[in-house]
């Protein structure tokens, strides 16, 4: 007696996942004159504005930072929280659930469930920021900061974070 499986359908899914839809979420569309804009004291200081990219990309690797002459923590704002809370909060939405079950036995894509998957990642993002990274960062040296918050001190790099869903021809 032998069992087969059939993984034609689960070969579909993996088909359409890897299809023409995708999210990004992330710093998008950062550039220096956004910086100038948003970070004039430095501007009216002489010294050179810094992008959210480069300051996302110095917390979420740890990297050092010359304008503080020293190396920052790890304070992973988008890698460690989509992977510690982003399947959990997919998971409570009732709509994510019909979607992924129309999207596995029809063949076609709702823009309003990719539209959801991005939200719910940005949620996921910002929700970081304001419990200290679900209590995963180091915190700041709070002598240092007016809000006592570790990375919101103006909020620059926050609102930084968007999500954008792209459709491939």
């Amino acid at each position: 007696m032998a069992i087969v499986f059939d993984f034609r359908k689960m070969k579909e899914f993996e088909e359409k996942l890897k299809s023409k839809t995708k999210v990004k979420l992330g710093i998008l569309h950062d550039n220096r004159q956004m910086a100038l804009e948003a970070n004039s004291t430095k501007a009216l200081n002489g010294k050179n504005a810094v992008t959210n990219a480069e300051i996302g990309y110095k917390h979420e690797f740890g990297r050092y930072s010359p304008e503080l002459n020293k190396r920052l923590p790890v304070r992973s704002f988008l890698r460690m929280p989509l992977r510690l809370k982003f399947q959990t909060e997919l998971e409570k939405k009732k709509f994510y659930k019909e979607e992924m079950s129309k999207l596995f036995f029809t063949k076609t894509n709702d823009p309003a469930f990719f539209k959801m998957i991005g939200l719910v990642g940005q949620k996921v993002v910002l929700d970081a920021f304001k419990t200290g990274g679900y209590g995963q960062w180091k915190p700041s040296v709070m002598s240092f900061k007016q809000n006592h918050q570790t990375l919101v001190e103006s909020g620059q790099l926050q609102r930084s974070i968007a999500y954008e869903v792209i459709w491939m021809a």
